[in-house]
């Protein structure tokens, strides 16, 4: 059987796996935190000074900034806790929270102390000079290759993954936002000054308020993931508490 074959395999037996597991109600969670953050896209926008309302999402030290990266550090804090109530058995995703724990405080770290740009400065300032007609500036392709990367490990782990009810979905939609993210970022300066003259607003705001919804619902997919966990590994201690005495 080829690796494709196998994978699709592995991939239909999660699907039918998962239909056994109950999965906790996800609705006082993902509405509370939609609600917060547009309440908190509002903020960013009525505090801005004077006329520039893309204050607090293009500067780094703006709130836009700040909360990202508190999500980033709680979706690190959510997949370092599933890691270690996991233990050795479960959904066998115990390298899954490992990395994903890893990747958050990484994403979390970049958010404060701008690594990408900085690395970005570095190259335009090298021999490579500034990237060519597709993008802007190298920041933009290390964005991208941030993507790229945990898309990687996403489809490596997927067959997996899909196991636990709704964490996939939740993922898809964090991976969709900061793909338009992405996308906004590296449109062309014309682009940015059109999107301005026709809405009146920076496309900087639309840039960063998906970022931030990425960042919300990659907090929301690990926490989901770990009450998943919490819940399997409190089922399987159950029948050893029937009989104690």
């Amino acid at each position: 059987m080829s690796r494709f074959a196998t994978y699709a395999t592995t991939v239909r037996e999660s699907l039918e796996r998962r239909k056994s597991v109950p999965a906790p109600a996800l609705g006082r969670v993902v509405l509370p935190v939609v609600v917060g953050v547009l309440v908190a896209l509002g903020i960013a926008l009525a505090s801005a000074p004077g006329t520039d309302l893309a204050y607090q999402f293009r500067d780094e030290d703006g709130l836009v900034t700040a909360l990202s990266s508190i999500f980033l550090a709680m979706a690190s804090a959510f997949a370092g806790a599933a890691f270690l109530v996991e233990g050795r058995g479960g959904n066998g995703l115990r390298m899954w929270w490992l990395l994903t724990c890893l990747g958050f405080f990484f994403f979390a770290a970049d958010e404060l102390l701008s690594f990408h740009e900085r690395l970005g400065e570095l190259l335009r300032s090298s021999v490579f000079g500034r990237p060519q007609h597709v993008f802007r500036n190298w920041n933009d392709v290390i964005v991208i290759a941030y993507g790229l990367v945990a898309a990687g490990a996403l489809a490596y782990f997927m067959p997996r993954v899909l196991r636990l009810p709704l964490h996939p979905e939740l993922l898809a939609i964090a991976f969709a936002s900061y793909v338009i993210h992405t996308l906004v970022d590296s449109l062309p300066h014309s682009v940015h000054a059109i999107s301005l003259e026709l809405t009146g607003l920076s496309a900087s705001i639309f840039e960063e308020s998906a970022k931030l919804f990425a960042s919300a619902f990659f907090a929301v997919a690990m926490l989901h993931g770990l009450l998943l966990v919490v819940a399997a590994r409190a089922g399987a201690a159950e029948p050893l508490r029937s009989r104690v005495p």
